[in-house]
C-alpha cells in the first residue's frame, strides 16, 4: 500500500508529518512525500524534508494526506493539488487533512456534503462559508475522508488512516 504525504514548501507542522508517517511505515505502508518542489522543505520546528516527488508527479496511491502548519496557505489555491484531490476522491481513495490543510479540501469543492474538523477558527470559518459541516472534534471520519484538528491529534490521525487502509485490503 502507498500513502502520499503532501507538505508545504515551508512551515509545515513537524509532528503532523512525522507521527502519521511513523505509524504508517511501522505497519508496512510505503510513504512518498510530495511538495511543490524537490527542494528542502522546512518544518515550523526545524525538521528538514526533501520530497520524493512534486505534487505534479503524484500519479496514484491508496491515500493522499495533506499536512498542516502555518505554511498551508501556500497550498490553499494550488490547482494541481486540487485536481489531485478530486482525482483521489473520484477513485474512492482515502483523503486525509490535518490542521489548516482541510481548507485545501474545502477549496477543492468536492466535500460540500461532508463533515470535517481542522484548526479553529480558520477551518471553522472556511467550512461555514462553503456549506461544509465543521465538527470541532480531534479527528472526524466521513467515509474515506479523515480530518484532524492539529498537532495534538497527529497520533490519532495516523492511527485512523492506518485503520482505514487496512480496511481497504
Amino acid at each position: 500500500m502507498l500513502a502520499i504525504l503532501v507538505i508545504a514548501p515551508q512551515n509545515f507542522r513537524d509532528e503532523e508529518y512525522l507521527k502519521p508517517k511513523e505509524i504508517l511505515e511501522k505497519n508496512g505502508i510505503k510513504i512518498l512525500t510530495a511538495s511543490t518542489e524537490k527542494k528542502v522543505c522546512k518544518g515550523m520546528l526545524g525538521l528538514e524534508v526533501i520530497p520524493d516527488i512534486t505534487i505534479d508527479e503524484i500519479k496514484d496511491g491508496d491515500a493522499l494526506i495533506l499536512i498542516g502548519g502555518s505554511g498551508s496557505p501556500l497550498l490553499f489555491s494550488n490547482k494541481t493539488l486540487i485536481n489531485k484531490i478530486n482525482y483521489f476522491m473520484k477513485q474512492g481513495k482515502i483523503i486525509g487533512a490535518i490542521c489548516l490543510a482541510p481548507i485545501i479540501l474545502i477549496n477543492s469543492g468536492i466535500i460540500k456534503d461532508k463533515k470535517i474538523t481542522g484548526w479553529a477558527p480558520e477551518c471553522k470559518i472556511a467550512a461555514e462559508k462553503s456549506g461544509v459541516t465543521y465538527t470541532g472534534e480531534d479527528v472526524t471520519i466521513d467515509g474515506k475522508l479523515i480530518t484532524a484538528s492539529g498537532p495534538k491529534a497527529a497520533v490519532k490521525f495516523g492511527e485512523v488512516i492506518l485503520k482505514k487502509l487496512k480496511e481497504m485490503k
